[in-house]
Protein backbone atom coordinates (compact mmCIF):
# COMPACT_ATOMS: atom_id res chain seq x y z
CA UNK A 1 0.00 0.00 0.00
CA UNK A 2 3.34 2.41 0.89
CA UNK A 3 4.59 1.47 -2.52
CA UNK A 4 1.28 2.13 -4.61
CA UNK A 5 1.08 5.71 -2.92
CA UNK A 6 4.57 6.84 -3.19
CA UNK A 7 3.81 5.84 -7.39
CA UNK A 8 0.71 7.69 -7.35
CA UNK A 9 3.08 10.85 -5.71
CA UNK A 10 5.92 10.30 -7.97
CA UNK A 11 2.84 10.64 -10.91
CA UNK A 12 1.32 13.95 -9.69
CA UNK A 13 4.61 15.16 -8.81
CA UNK A 14 5.76 15.02 -12.92
CA UNK A 15 2.15 15.93 -14.08
CA UNK A 16 2.63 19.62 -11.15
CA UNK A 17 5.95 20.20 -13.08
CA UNK A 18 5.45 19.38 -16.65
CA UNK A 19 1.93 22.17 -15.86
CA UNK A 20 3.98 24.70 -14.46
CA UNK A 21 6.83 24.38 -17.38
CA UNK A 22 3.58 25.01 -19.43
CA UNK A 23 2.32 27.59 -17.24
CA UNK A 24 5.95 29.85 -17.73
CA UNK A 25 6.70 29.03 -21.16
CA UNK A 26 2.70 30.85 -21.42
CA UNK A 27 3.64 33.54 -19.47
CA UNK A 28 7.40 34.43 -20.58
CA UNK A 29 8.58 33.30 -23.96
CA UNK A 30 11.95 31.76 -24.37
CA UNK A 31 13.72 29.31 -26.19
CA UNK A 32 16.91 27.78 -26.06
CA UNK A 33 19.52 27.72 -29.37
CA UNK A 34 21.26 24.69 -28.95
CA UNK A 35 23.11 25.35 -32.67
CA UNK A 36 27.10 25.47 -32.79
CA UNK A 37 26.72 28.89 -34.73
CA UNK A 38 24.22 30.77 -33.48
CA UNK A 39 21.33 30.12 -36.57
CA UNK A 40 18.62 30.88 -34.19
CA UNK A 41 19.41 33.77 -32.28
CA UNK A 42 18.99 37.24 -33.30
CA UNK A 43 22.10 39.22 -33.08
CA UNK A 44 22.38 41.83 -30.15
CA UNK A 45 21.83 45.07 -32.82
CA UNK A 46 18.36 43.21 -33.83
CA UNK A 47 17.59 42.48 -30.41
CA UNK A 48 17.91 46.25 -29.54
CA UNK A 49 16.01 47.23 -32.44
CA UNK A 50 13.27 45.32 -31.50
CA UNK A 51 13.08 46.08 -28.01
CA UNK A 52 14.17 49.94 -28.13
CA UNK A 53 13.51 51.51 -31.73
CA UNK A 54 10.52 50.78 -32.82
CA UNK A 55 8.32 54.24 -31.77
CA UNK A 56 5.02 52.85 -33.95
CA UNK A 57 3.61 49.57 -34.75
CA UNK A 58 4.63 47.52 -37.22
CA UNK A 59 2.59 44.98 -39.34
CA UNK A 60 3.80 42.14 -41.41
CA UNK A 61 1.65 40.44 -44.01
CA UNK A 62 3.15 37.31 -45.36
CA UNK A 63 2.01 35.72 -48.03
CA UNK A 64 3.86 32.74 -47.89
CA UNK A 65 0.32 30.64 -46.69
CA UNK A 66 -1.48 28.04 -47.96
CA UNK A 67 -2.80 24.60 -48.80
CA UNK A 68 -0.70 21.45 -49.03
CA UNK A 69 2.63 22.77 -49.80
CA UNK A 70 5.66 20.82 -50.09
CA UNK A 71 7.74 19.63 -47.53
CA UNK A 72 11.06 22.06 -48.55
CA UNK A 73 8.22 24.99 -48.55
CA UNK A 74 6.44 24.23 -45.54
CA UNK A 75 9.96 24.25 -43.64
CA UNK A 76 10.74 27.83 -44.89
CA UNK A 77 7.27 29.62 -43.98
CA UNK A 78 7.59 27.65 -40.55
CA UNK A 79 10.70 29.39 -40.38
CA UNK A 80 9.45 32.88 -41.15
CA UNK A 81 6.30 31.99 -38.56
CA UNK A 82 9.39 31.76 -35.80
CA UNK A 83 11.08 34.48 -36.62
CA UNK A 84 7.45 36.77 -36.45
CA UNK A 85 6.69 35.00 -33.08
CA UNK A 86 9.68 36.39 -31.34
CA UNK A 87 9.68 39.81 -33.17
CA UNK A 88 5.98 40.19 -31.22
CA UNK A 89 7.57 39.04 -28.34
CA UNK A 90 10.93 41.21 -28.32
CA UNK A 91 8.91 44.42 -29.28
CA UNK A 92 5.96 44.30 -26.46
CA UNK A 93 3.56 43.06 -28.85
CA UNK A 94 4.69 46.03 -31.66
CA UNK A 95 5.68 43.37 -34.42
CA UNK A 96 2.11 42.34 -35.57
CA UNK A 97 1.37 39.55 -38.10
CA UNK A 98 -0.81 37.56 -40.09
CA UNK A 99 -0.33 35.69 -42.57
CA UNK A 100 -2.89 35.22 -45.75
CA UNK A 101 -3.14 33.03 -48.97
CA UNK A 102 -3.62 34.56 -52.05
CA UNK A 103 -5.59 31.57 -53.36
CA UNK A 104 -7.98 31.70 -50.85
CA UNK A 105 -10.51 34.17 -52.72
CA UNK A 106 -10.35 32.88 -56.09
CA UNK A 107 -12.65 36.25 -57.38
CA UNK A 108 -10.21 38.47 -55.77
CA UNK A 109 -6.30 35.88 -56.22
CA UNK A 110 -5.78 37.69 -59.87
CA UNK A 111 -6.04 41.63 -59.02
CA UNK A 112 -3.61 40.75 -55.12
CA UNK A 113 -1.38 39.52 -56.91
CA UNK A 114 -1.25 42.22 -59.55
CA UNK A 115 -0.79 44.46 -56.58
CA UNK A 116 2.00 41.86 -55.23
CA UNK A 117 4.33 42.35 -57.90
CA UNK A 118 3.77 45.93 -58.03
CA UNK A 119 5.07 45.80 -54.39
CA UNK A 120 7.75 44.34 -55.28
CA UNK A 121 7.10 40.44 -54.75
CA UNK A 122 7.36 37.46 -57.02
CA UNK A 123 5.58 34.53 -57.38
CA UNK A 124 8.06 30.81 -57.53
CA UNK A 125 6.88 27.68 -57.71
CA UNK A 126 8.29 24.32 -56.84
CA UNK A 127 8.10 21.18 -58.87
CA UNK A 128 6.97 18.27 -56.94
CA UNK A 129 6.43 14.48 -58.49
CA UNK A 130 2.18 13.60 -58.11
CA UNK A 131 1.80 9.64 -59.48
CA UNK A 132 5.12 10.01 -61.15
CA UNK A 133 4.41 13.45 -63.01
CA UNK A 134 6.38 16.36 -61.86
CA UNK A 135 3.85 19.44 -61.28
CA UNK A 136 5.03 22.80 -60.17
CA UNK A 137 3.28 23.94 -56.87
CA UNK A 138 3.37 28.25 -56.77
CA UNK A 139 3.86 30.34 -53.54
CA UNK A 140 4.43 33.88 -53.01
CA UNK A 141 7.74 33.92 -50.71
CA UNK A 142 7.41 37.07 -49.49
CA UNK A 143 5.73 39.51 -47.15
CA UNK A 144 4.80 43.18 -47.41
CA UNK A 145 5.40 45.91 -44.34
CA UNK A 146 3.67 48.85 -42.84
CA UNK A 147 5.50 50.85 -40.56
CA UNK A 148 3.83 53.40 -38.73
CA UNK A 149 1.26 55.59 -40.93
CA UNK A 150 3.28 56.45 -44.30
CA UNK A 151 6.22 53.85 -44.62
CA UNK A 152 6.04 50.48 -46.46
CA UNK A 153 8.04 48.16 -47.72
CA UNK A 154 8.40 44.74 -49.13
CA UNK A 155 10.61 41.79 -48.35
CA UNK A 156 11.23 38.94 -50.72
CA UNK A 157 12.17 35.60 -49.05
CA UNK A 158 13.27 33.47 -52.09
CA UNK A 159 15.16 35.98 -54.51
CA UNK A 160 16.83 35.61 -58.07
CA UNK A 161 15.64 35.66 -61.76
CA UNK A 162 14.71 31.90 -62.13
CA UNK A 163 11.18 31.45 -61.18
CA UNK A 164 11.35 27.69 -60.35
CA UNK A 165 13.71 27.22 -56.68
CA UNK A 166 15.47 23.94 -55.70
CA UNK A 167 15.87 22.87 -51.71
CA UNK A 168 19.16 24.66 -52.08
CA UNK A 169 17.81 28.23 -52.38
CA UNK A 170 14.91 27.26 -49.85
CA UNK A 171 17.44 26.48 -47.40
CA UNK A 172 19.27 29.15 -48.31
CA UNK A 173 16.40 31.49 -47.54
CA UNK A 174 15.91 30.09 -44.37
CA UNK A 175 19.22 30.88 -43.34
CA UNK A 176 19.40 34.39 -44.40
CA UNK A 177 15.48 35.81 -43.21
CA UNK A 178 17.25 37.44 -40.17
CA UNK A 179 19.46 39.63 -42.54
CA UNK A 180 16.22 40.29 -45.11
CA UNK A 181 14.12 40.76 -42.22
CA UNK A 182 16.87 43.50 -40.08
CA UNK A 183 17.44 45.26 -43.61
CA UNK A 184 13.92 45.97 -44.43
CA UNK A 185 13.56 47.20 -40.14
CA UNK A 186 16.81 49.31 -40.69
CA UNK A 187 14.75 50.92 -43.51
CA UNK A 188 11.82 51.63 -42.05
CA UNK A 189 12.73 52.50 -38.69
CA UNK A 190 15.69 55.18 -39.77
CA UNK A 191 14.75 58.63 -39.60
CA UNK A 192 17.31 60.58 -41.12
CA UNK A 193 19.35 58.49 -43.95
CA UNK A 194 23.46 58.62 -44.41
CA UNK A 195 24.38 61.27 -47.29
CA UNK A 196 26.37 59.25 -50.47
CA UNK A 197 27.48 61.16 -53.31
CA UNK A 198 28.43 60.31 -56.98
CA UNK A 199 31.26 62.12 -58.34
CA UNK A 200 30.95 63.83 -61.70
CA UNK A 201 33.37 65.91 -63.69
CA UNK A 202 36.12 62.99 -64.85
CA UNK A 203 33.96 61.35 -67.10
CA UNK A 204 32.59 58.61 -64.69
CA UNK A 205 28.94 57.03 -65.11
CA UNK A 206 26.31 59.42 -66.17
CA UNK A 207 23.21 59.11 -64.46
CA UNK A 208 21.34 56.93 -66.29
CA UNK A 209 24.02 54.35 -66.09
CA UNK A 210 23.70 54.02 -62.67
CA UNK A 211 19.87 54.32 -62.04
CA UNK A 212 19.86 50.81 -60.85
CA UNK A 213 22.47 50.46 -58.36
CA UNK A 214 20.90 54.48 -57.32
CA UNK A 215 17.80 53.20 -56.50
CA UNK A 216 18.98 50.21 -54.33
CA UNK A 217 21.11 52.48 -52.63
CA UNK A 218 18.11 55.18 -51.53
CA UNK A 219 16.46 52.48 -49.35
CA UNK A 220 19.29 53.45 -47.02
CA UNK A 221 21.07 56.31 -47.87
CA UNK A 222 20.03 59.72 -49.03
CA UNK A 223 22.13 59.46 -52.84
CA UNK A 224 22.78 62.24 -55.10
CA UNK A 225 25.35 63.52 -57.64
CA UNK A 226 28.10 66.07 -57.39
CA UNK A 227 31.34 67.63 -58.73
CA UNK A 228 34.21 69.49 -57.34
CA UNK A 229 34.52 72.26 -59.53
CA UNK A 230 32.15 74.69 -60.83
CA UNK A 231 31.15 75.52 -64.23
CA UNK A 232 34.55 77.52 -65.34
CA UNK A 233 36.04 74.36 -63.77
CA UNK A 234 37.93 75.25 -60.76
CA UNK A 235 37.99 73.31 -58.00
CA UNK A 236 35.03 74.11 -55.18
CA UNK A 237 37.92 74.03 -52.09
CA UNK A 238 34.99 75.30 -49.69
CA UNK A 239 37.59 77.06 -47.64
CA UNK A 240 36.69 77.95 -43.77
CA UNK A 241 38.86 80.02 -41.34
CA UNK A 242 38.76 79.49 -37.98
CA UNK A 243 40.50 81.94 -35.01
CA UNK A 244 43.89 80.94 -35.58
CA UNK A 245 43.83 81.88 -39.37
CA UNK A 246 44.07 78.19 -40.20
CA UNK A 247 42.23 77.25 -43.60
CA UNK A 248 40.63 74.08 -43.69
CA UNK A 249 38.30 72.77 -46.72
CA UNK A 250 34.62 71.45 -46.51
CA UNK A 251 33.97 70.79 -49.95
CA UNK A 252 32.80 67.33 -49.06
CA UNK A 253 31.37 68.09 -45.64
CA UNK A 254 27.76 67.37 -46.27
CA UNK A 255 28.56 63.38 -47.52
CA UNK A 256 29.40 60.18 -45.10
CA UNK A 257 30.57 58.61 -48.39
CA UNK A 258 31.55 59.02 -51.84
CA UNK A 259 31.64 56.65 -55.06
CA UNK A 260 33.85 57.37 -57.70
CA UNK A 261 32.88 55.06 -60.63
CA UNK A 262 34.77 54.89 -63.75
CA UNK A 263 36.22 58.17 -63.90
CA UNK A 264 38.14 58.31 -67.44
CA UNK A 265 40.33 61.53 -66.75
CA UNK A 266 42.86 63.29 -64.46
CA UNK A 267 42.29 64.31 -60.89
CA UNK A 268 44.09 67.53 -60.10
CA UNK A 269 46.27 68.09 -57.01
CA UNK A 270 43.42 70.08 -55.48
CA UNK A 271 40.85 67.57 -56.03
CA UNK A 272 43.09 64.70 -54.56
CA UNK A 273 43.62 66.88 -51.68
CA UNK A 274 39.85 67.32 -50.90
CA UNK A 275 39.69 63.74 -51.14
CA UNK A 276 42.40 62.81 -48.80
CA UNK A 277 41.26 65.28 -46.28
CA UNK A 278 37.74 63.59 -46.44
CA UNK A 279 39.51 60.35 -45.82
CA UNK A 280 41.58 61.83 -43.01
CA UNK A 281 37.93 62.84 -41.62
CA UNK A 282 36.41 59.96 -41.28
CA UNK A 283 34.79 59.91 -45.03
CA UNK A 284 34.49 56.97 -46.87
CA UNK A 285 35.43 56.55 -50.79
CA UNK A 286 34.33 53.56 -52.83
CA UNK A 287 36.92 53.40 -56.00
CA UNK A 288 35.12 51.83 -58.98
CA UNK A 289 38.19 52.25 -61.43
CA UNK A 290 39.04 50.91 -65.06
CA UNK A 291 42.87 51.26 -65.23
CA UNK A 292 42.78 50.71 -69.24
CA UNK A 293 40.89 51.87 -71.84
CA UNK A 294 39.12 49.23 -73.65
CA UNK A 295 37.18 49.62 -76.19
CA UNK A 296 34.76 47.67 -77.56
CA UNK A 297 33.10 49.64 -80.33
CA UNK A 298 37.06 50.00 -82.04
CA UNK A 299 36.87 45.81 -81.27
CA UNK A 300 33.98 44.96 -83.20
CA UNK A 301 34.85 47.21 -86.03
CA UNK A 302 38.07 46.32 -86.70
CA UNK A 303 38.49 42.72 -85.01
CA UNK A 304 40.96 44.10 -82.62
CA UNK A 305 41.68 46.69 -79.95
CA UNK A 306 44.88 47.53 -77.83
CA UNK A 307 43.73 48.37 -73.95
CA UNK A 308 45.76 51.15 -72.59
CA UNK A 309 45.77 53.03 -69.41
CA UNK A 310 43.76 56.28 -68.56
CA UNK A 311 45.60 59.13 -67.02
CA UNK A 312 43.98 59.07 -63.96
CA UNK A 313 46.71 60.59 -61.69
CA UNK A 314 45.32 58.41 -58.67
CA UNK A 315 47.31 55.44 -59.08
CA UNK A 316 49.93 56.89 -56.67
CA UNK A 317 47.38 58.20 -54.20
CA UNK A 318 45.86 54.38 -53.50
CA UNK A 319 49.10 53.14 -53.50
CA UNK A 320 49.71 55.41 -50.40
CA UNK A 321 46.44 54.35 -48.66
CA UNK A 322 47.38 50.28 -49.51
CA UNK A 323 46.23 49.25 -53.19
CA UNK A 324 48.01 48.84 -56.24
CA UNK A 325 45.66 49.39 -59.36
CA UNK A 326 47.64 47.72 -62.01
CA UNK A 327 48.01 48.70 -65.89
CA UNK A 328 46.65 45.06 -67.10
CA UNK A 329 43.95 43.24 -68.06
CA UNK A 330 42.28 40.24 -66.30
CA UNK A 331 41.60 37.05 -68.08
CA UNK A 332 40.06 34.01 -66.68
CA UNK A 333 37.87 30.82 -67.61
CA UNK A 334 35.51 30.76 -65.73
CA UNK A 335 33.83 33.65 -68.19
CA UNK A 336 30.49 35.39 -69.30
CA UNK A 337 29.48 35.51 -72.63
CA UNK A 338 29.80 37.45 -75.93
CA UNK A 339 28.32 37.29 -79.31
CA UNK A 340 30.22 35.57 -81.75
CA UNK A 341 28.31 37.30 -85.15
CA UNK A 342 30.14 34.68 -87.52
CA UNK A 343 28.65 31.69 -85.62
CA UNK A 344 25.39 33.82 -84.83
CA UNK A 345 25.46 32.21 -81.06
CA UNK A 346 27.27 33.59 -77.66
CA UNK A 347 30.42 32.22 -76.77
CA UNK A 348 32.86 32.30 -74.02
CA UNK A 349 35.11 35.74 -73.64
CA UNK A 350 37.40 35.62 -71.62
CA UNK A 351 37.81 39.07 -70.42
CA UNK A 352 34.19 39.03 -69.15
CA UNK A 353 35.19 37.65 -65.63
CA UNK A 354 32.97 35.87 -63.29
CA UNK A 355 34.37 36.85 -59.90
CA UNK A 356 34.16 35.10 -56.66
CA UNK A 357 35.33 35.36 -53.15
CA UNK A 358 37.01 32.05 -51.87
CA UNK A 359 37.68 33.64 -48.37
CA UNK A 360 34.20 32.94 -47.26
CA UNK A 361 34.41 36.83 -46.89
CA UNK A 362 30.82 38.10 -45.58
CA UNK A 363 30.29 40.84 -48.06
CA UNK A 364 30.40 38.10 -50.94
CA UNK A 365 29.58 34.68 -49.08
CA UNK A 366 26.58 33.09 -50.77
CA UNK A 367 26.02 35.48 -53.92
CA UNK A 368 26.21 34.29 -57.78
CA UNK A 369 28.92 35.48 -59.65
CA UNK A 370 30.33 39.15 -60.25
CA UNK A 371 30.33 39.51 -63.70
CA UNK A 372 33.32 42.21 -64.28
CA UNK A 373 34.01 43.23 -68.02
CA UNK A 374 37.59 44.26 -68.32
CA UNK A 375 38.27 44.24 -64.92
CA UNK A 376 42.02 44.97 -63.48
CA UNK A 377 43.70 43.38 -60.86
CA UNK A 378 43.78 45.20 -57.86
CA UNK A 379 46.82 44.23 -55.26
CA UNK A 380 47.54 45.12 -51.51
CA UNK A 381 50.69 46.67 -50.53
CA UNK A 382 52.38 48.76 -48.41
CA UNK A 383 51.44 49.70 -44.37
CA UNK A 384 50.68 46.54 -42.64
CA UNK A 385 49.02 48.20 -39.91
CA UNK A 386 46.00 48.83 -42.56
CA UNK A 387 44.23 45.71 -42.85
CA UNK A 388 43.37 44.26 -46.25
CA UNK A 389 40.52 41.92 -47.29
CA UNK A 390 40.06 40.53 -50.82
CA UNK A 391 36.49 40.55 -51.25
CA UNK A 392 36.57 39.63 -55.41
CA UNK A 393 38.87 37.21 -57.24
CA UNK A 394 39.34 35.67 -61.09
CA UNK A 395 39.29 31.71 -60.97
CA UNK A 396 42.22 29.55 -60.24
CA UNK A 397 42.52 29.53 -63.84
CA UNK A 398 43.09 33.56 -64.51
CA UNK A 399 46.00 35.43 -66.67
CA UNK A 400 46.72 39.15 -66.84
CA UNK A 401 47.58 40.94 -70.15
CA UNK A 402 49.50 44.02 -69.35
CA UNK A 403 49.20 47.32 -70.88
CA UNK A 404 49.39 47.92 -73.78
CA UNK A 405 46.96 44.96 -74.40
CA UNK A 406 45.36 43.34 -77.37
CA UNK A 407 42.49 42.04 -77.62
CA UNK A 408 41.02 40.26 -80.54
CA UNK A 409 37.76 38.56 -81.80
CA UNK A 410 40.01 35.78 -82.63
CA UNK A 411 40.28 34.51 -79.03
CA UNK A 412 36.31 33.93 -79.25
CA UNK A 413 37.79 30.71 -81.21
CA UNK A 414 38.90 27.80 -78.66
CA UNK A 415 41.83 27.56 -80.36
CA UNK A 416 43.17 30.65 -80.34
CA UNK A 417 42.33 31.35 -76.77
CA UNK A 418 44.90 32.33 -74.05
CA UNK A 419 45.97 28.97 -72.06
CA UNK A 420 45.72 28.81 -68.68
CA UNK A 421 48.95 26.62 -67.89
CA UNK A 422 52.20 27.18 -66.74
CA UNK A 423 53.82 30.26 -64.23
CA UNK A 424 51.34 33.76 -63.99
CA UNK A 425 48.27 31.37 -63.86
CA UNK A 426 46.69 32.12 -60.64
CA UNK A 427 44.01 34.22 -58.87
CA UNK A 428 43.82 37.54 -59.33
CA UNK A 429 42.36 39.88 -56.53
CA UNK A 430 40.02 42.21 -57.95
CA UNK A 431 38.15 44.11 -55.18
CA UNK A 432 39.62 45.08 -52.14
CA UNK A 433 38.36 46.37 -48.56
CA UNK A 434 41.23 48.44 -46.73
CA UNK A 435 40.61 49.44 -43.21
CA UNK A 436 42.56 51.54 -40.87
CA UNK A 437 44.06 54.89 -39.87
CA UNK A 438 45.37 55.93 -43.46
CA UNK A 439 48.37 58.05 -43.74
CA UNK A 440 47.70 61.32 -45.73
CA UNK A 441 49.02 61.50 -49.58
CA UNK A 442 49.99 64.80 -48.59
CA UNK A 443 51.43 64.73 -44.95
CA UNK A 444 55.13 64.75 -47.22
CA UNK A 445 54.21 66.89 -50.30
CA UNK A 446 52.32 69.94 -49.01
CA UNK A 447 54.07 73.15 -50.01
CA UNK A 448 56.14 74.80 -47.47
CA UNK A 449 54.82 78.01 -47.92
CA UNK A 450 50.79 76.57 -47.18
CA UNK A 451 52.06 74.95 -43.90
CA UNK A 452 51.13 77.58 -41.13
CA UNK A 453 47.90 78.44 -43.04
CA UNK A 454 45.99 75.29 -43.85
CA UNK A 455 44.85 72.66 -42.17
CA UNK A 456 46.38 69.34 -42.52
CA UNK A 457 45.39 66.27 -40.70
CA UNK A 458 48.16 63.43 -41.35
CA UNK A 459 46.72 60.16 -40.41
CA UNK A 460 42.49 59.44 -40.47
CA UNK A 461 40.49 58.76 -37.93
CA UNK A 462 39.50 54.56 -37.76
CA UNK A 463 38.49 54.27 -41.54
CA UNK A 464 37.54 52.39 -44.87
CA UNK A 465 38.24 52.28 -48.23
CA UNK A 466 36.84 50.34 -50.93
CA UNK A 467 38.60 49.63 -53.84
CA UNK A 468 37.44 47.81 -57.51
CA UNK A 469 39.17 47.22 -60.42
CA UNK A 470 36.55 47.48 -62.40
CA UNK A 471 34.54 50.81 -63.28
CA UNK A 472 31.73 49.34 -64.55
CA UNK A 473 30.79 46.91 -61.94
CA UNK A 474 27.41 48.36 -61.30
CA UNK A 475 26.57 50.13 -64.85
CA UNK A 476 23.07 49.58 -66.01
CA UNK A 477 21.83 49.53 -69.46
CA UNK A 478 18.92 51.43 -70.57
CA UNK A 479 16.07 48.30 -71.71
CA UNK A 480 16.56 47.62 -76.16
CA UNK A 481 12.65 48.48 -75.83
CA UNK A 482 12.94 51.98 -73.74
CA UNK A 483 16.27 53.90 -75.90
CA UNK A 484 13.63 56.20 -76.94
CA UNK A 485 12.06 57.48 -73.78
CA UNK A 486 12.76 61.05 -72.85
CA UNK A 487 13.17 60.37 -69.29
CA UNK A 488 14.89 57.07 -68.90
CA UNK A 489 13.30 55.55 -64.62
CA UNK A 490 14.40 52.37 -62.99
CA UNK A 491 11.76 50.13 -64.33
CA UNK A 492 13.21 51.02 -68.09
CA UNK A 493 16.92 49.97 -67.58
CA UNK A 494 18.50 46.19 -66.99
CA UNK A 495 20.94 46.13 -63.64
CA UNK A 496 23.79 44.92 -64.12
CA UNK A 497 22.62 41.33 -62.99
CA UNK A 498 20.86 40.53 -65.86
CA UNK A 499 22.57 38.76 -68.94
CA UNK A 500 21.50 40.00 -71.98
CA UNK A 501 23.78 37.52 -74.58
CA UNK A 502 22.13 34.08 -73.61
CA UNK A 503 18.60 35.10 -72.78
CA UNK A 504 17.30 37.38 -75.21
CA UNK A 505 14.82 38.69 -75.89
CA UNK A 506 13.44 38.19 -72.49
CA UNK A 507 16.99 39.27 -70.30
CA UNK A 508 17.32 37.16 -66.83
CA UNK A 509 19.58 38.21 -63.23
CA UNK A 510 22.30 35.67 -63.30
CA UNK A 511 24.70 37.60 -61.25
CA UNK A 512 24.68 39.24 -58.60
CA UNK A 513 26.84 42.33 -59.16
CA UNK A 514 24.33 44.84 -57.54
CA UNK A 515 23.65 42.52 -53.89
CA UNK A 516 27.33 42.42 -53.87
CA UNK A 517 27.94 46.08 -54.01
CA UNK A 518 25.12 46.44 -51.74
CA UNK A 519 26.63 44.46 -49.27
CA UNK A 520 30.10 46.20 -49.84
CA UNK A 521 28.46 49.07 -49.10
CA UNK A 522 26.85 48.55 -45.86
CA UNK A 523 30.31 47.13 -45.40
CA UNK A 524 32.17 50.36 -46.17
CA UNK A 525 29.48 52.30 -44.44
CA UNK A 526 30.22 50.11 -41.11
CA UNK A 527 27.13 48.66 -40.70
CA UNK A 528 27.90 46.22 -38.24
CA UNK A 529 24.85 44.38 -37.48
CA UNK A 530 23.89 43.49 -41.09
CA UNK A 531 27.62 42.32 -42.23
CA UNK A 532 27.75 40.19 -38.79
CA UNK A 533 24.84 38.22 -39.74
CA UNK A 534 26.20 37.69 -43.21
CA UNK A 535 29.17 36.21 -41.99
CA UNK A 536 27.11 34.06 -39.91
CA UNK A 537 27.69 30.57 -41.55
CA UNK A 538 25.15 28.09 -42.08
CA UNK A 539 25.85 24.04 -42.14
CA UNK A 540 23.36 22.04 -44.25
CA UNK A 541 23.06 18.48 -43.32
CA UNK A 542 21.15 16.72 -45.93
CA UNK A 543 20.41 13.22 -46.33
CA UNK A 544 22.83 11.20 -48.74
CA UNK A 545 21.47 11.35 -52.14
CA UNK A 546 22.20 7.45 -52.67
CA UNK A 547 20.84 6.84 -49.90
CA UNK A 548 17.68 7.95 -50.46
CA UNK A 549 16.95 7.45 -54.21
CA UNK A 550 16.93 3.25 -52.59
CA UNK A 551 14.47 1.66 -52.09
CA UNK A 552 15.56 -0.48 -49.40
CA UNK A 553 17.50 2.46 -47.76
CA UNK A 554 14.69 4.66 -47.77
CA UNK A 555 12.37 1.69 -45.85
CA UNK A 556 15.52 0.86 -43.34
CA UNK A 557 15.30 5.37 -42.64
CA UNK A 558 11.49 4.86 -41.99
CA UNK A 559 12.32 1.78 -40.01
CA UNK A 560 15.20 3.58 -37.35
CA UNK A 561 12.57 7.07 -37.34
CA UNK A 562 9.41 5.51 -36.92
CA UNK A 563 8.84 1.67 -35.42
CA UNK A 564 12.74 1.07 -33.66
CA UNK A 565 11.75 3.91 -30.74
CA UNK A 566 7.97 2.53 -29.94
CA UNK A 567 10.24 -1.28 -29.96
CA UNK A 568 12.62 0.52 -27.36
CA UNK A 569 10.02 1.78 -25.41
CA UNK A 570 8.11 -1.97 -25.39
CA UNK A 571 10.77 -3.52 -24.51
CA UNK A 572 12.13 -1.51 -21.67
CA UNK A 573 8.58 -1.30 -20.62
CA UNK A 574 8.47 -4.99 -20.82
CA UNK A 575 11.86 -5.43 -18.60
CA UNK A 576 10.58 -3.04 -15.90
CA UNK A 577 7.36 -4.95 -15.90
CA UNK A 578 8.93 -8.11 -15.37
CA UNK A 579 11.00 -6.87 -12.74
CA UNK A 580 8.80 -5.10 -10.94
CA UNK A 581 6.53 -8.12 -10.45
CA UNK A 582 9.21 -10.36 -9.27
CA UNK A 583 9.92 -7.88 -7.39
CA UNK A 584 6.84 -7.55 -5.58
CA UNK A 585 5.51 -10.99 -5.85
CA UNK A 586 4.64 -12.58 -2.77
CA UNK A 587 6.83 -15.38 -1.86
Amino acid sequence: MVVFWKDILKAGAIVLAIALLNLVGFIEYSRIDLTENGAHSLTPGFVQLLEDDLDHNMYIRVYLSGNDFPAQVENLRRNVEDKLIEFNHLSSGKVKYEFIDPEEDPELAEDLKIELEKAGLSEKSYSVLIKNKPVDIPFWPGAIIDYGLDKTSAIQFVTGGMESVDPFTLNLASDQLEYKFLQTFRKLTRDAYPKVGFLQGHGELPENSTISIRGHLKEYYDVEYFSLKDSAGRVLFNPKTDSTGKTSFRALKDYKSIVIAQPKSSFSNGEKFIIDQFIMNGGKVAWLVDALDMREDSLFMTGQSFALPYELNISDMLFNYGARLNNDLVLSSNCGPIWDFRKNQPAEWNFYVLARNSNRDPVASNLNPVKMKYASSVEPVGDTSIRKRILLESSQESRVFKSPARVALAYIDPAYRPKYIGNGVEKRPLAVMLEGRFKSFFRNSLDPAYKDSIVLKKESVPNKMLVIGDGDIIENRIHPKKVNKVKIEETDVLSPDHEVIVSAPNPIPMYDNIDFFKNAFDDLMEEDNLISLRGREFKQRPLNEKIVSNENSRNTLKFINVALPILILLIFGSIQYVVRKRKFAKP
